[in-house]
């Protein structure tokens, strides 16, 4: 649906807050991006860990000099490596410990890729 919903908007318009909140709907994709990388790696390793850049707070901003389109283009192929990943899956029931962050300190839950 966020796809759809930045088809066609400038960069200004992807980079533009539009209500108090400085997320924008470049930084949702960004997020999204990130998000999508994040927990590929956390699936695929399987070790519990936190992944680099996991709480990194710049995933929820276009920076300058990020386009719609370069953001857009990363989201495929972030895409893409987690369909890859899932693909090479032996078993979609093994359990995969979540990492510990700020907000859910010492809570070692699982999760099912």
């Amino acid at each position: 649906m966020l796809l759809i919903t930045v088809h066609g908007i400038t960069d200004a318009q992807a980079a533009q807050r539009t209500t108090a909140s400085d997320l924008t709907l470049g930084g949702i994709v960004k997020h999204l991006t990130r998000g999508e990388q994040v927990w590929t790696r956390i699936m695929a390793t399987g070790n519990g860990k936190l992944p680099e850049g996991m709480l990194d707070l710049g995933q929820y901003r276009m920076a300058d000099g990020d386009t719609l389109a370069g953001l857009l283009g990363q989201y495929a192929v972030a895409a893409r490596t987690t369909a890859q990943a899932v693909s090479e899956l032996r078993d979609l029931d093994r359990s995969v410990p979540l990492p510990s962050t700020p907000r859910s300190p010492g809570r070692r839950v699982g999760m099912s890729p």
